[in-house]
Formats: C-alpha cells, structure tokens, sequence
C-alpha cells in the first residue's frame, strides 16, 4: 500500500485501504489455519512449510540464506540465486502467516532487506544476455517475474513488522 499510495497517479481506494495485507484476509487466514488442523494435505503442507522456513533460517545449513553476512558467493553474485530466493520467500512468508513463525518472519525481513541494501539484481542480473540490465521495471520479464513475485508476497507479509523507514528502502528497490 505504501508504494501504491506513492506511486500510482491515484491513490487506492475501496477494499484494499485499511487491510494489513492484500494477500489474505484474517478470516482467509484463519480457515487455512483449521483446514491445516483437520486435513491430512494441509497439516503436510502446514508442516513442510516449518522445516523449510527452518532450513532457510539456518545460515550454515545446505538451504540457509547468510542475509547477515552475505559470504556464500553463489546467492549473492549469480543470477540463479533468484530462484532459491523466491523459494525461500514464500515459504517463510507463508510459514509467517499460517503459523505465525516470528522467525520465519524475521528472516524473511532481513532477506528482502538485505536484497534492497545489495542492490541484488543489479549486478547478478546485471548481463541480460548481452544487454545492460535495465532495472527492475524495465527488463526482462521472466526474470522480472521470478525476481519480483515472491518478494511481493514476502512484503505484504511481512510490511505490518517494518519500519517505515524499511518500507522505504523496499519502495526504493
């Protein structure tokens, strides 16, 4: 909402102002939480969920993400990285949601923070097949999507935990 209200010509109006999210009511929610409680496929998913958040919140592990220290050089220079990235994203961003995980949702803040502060996309992308990266509105869209997708659904999740100041560096990206 902060980039939209900033950003578009016009500011929203209707049933996305007001909302902490726009992925997910609090009634959406909350069925999901009962559907994961009494269905076998959702208690699973529920589940996988957890211990992939926890892997991705484990720096040194073979899924951890070094957000604080950046010192794995195939996340933090290679354009592949984008895909562990969303991976990761969404399943903390879920986990956050589901289950209300305040690491998953502390993790998730510090990747997409740590992702605007490195400016990741500017250099790993920076080689579009030849051609300079144009950044991230202008560029080519199937990195665009994998690149934007789940770092949008980890923001809605987590953007009611930021600062406003995060927001910004996250609008700034």
């Amino acid at each position: 909402l902060d980039f939209l209200t900033r950003y578009l010509p016009e500011p929203p109006a209707g049933p996305l102002t007001g909302r902490d999210s726009l992925i997910g009511s609090s009634e959406e929610l909350a069925a999901a939480r009962r559907r994961m409680e009494t269905d076998p496929v959702s208690a699973t998913l529920s589940k996988e969920l957890a211990t992939l958040s926890r892997q991705y919140g484990r720096p040194g592990g073979p899924n951890g993400i070094d957000w604080r220290t950046r010192r794995r050089p195939e996340l933090w220079t290679t354009r592949t990285a984008q895909w562990k990235f969303a991976k990761a994203l969404e399943c903390l961003a879920w986990t956050w949601r589901f289950n209300g995980t305040r690491t998953a949702a502390e993790t998730a803040k510090g990747i997409l923070l740590t992702l605007a502060r490195a400016r990741h996309g500017w250099r790993p992308l920076g080689c579009n097949y030849g051609n300079p990266y144009q950044g991230w509105l202008n560029d080519n869209l199937l990195d665009l999507g994998q690149a934007t997708l789940a770092p949008a659904i980890a923001y809605d999740a987590v953007r009611p935990l930021m600062t406003r100041a995060a927001r910004a560096e996250i609008a700034a990206y």
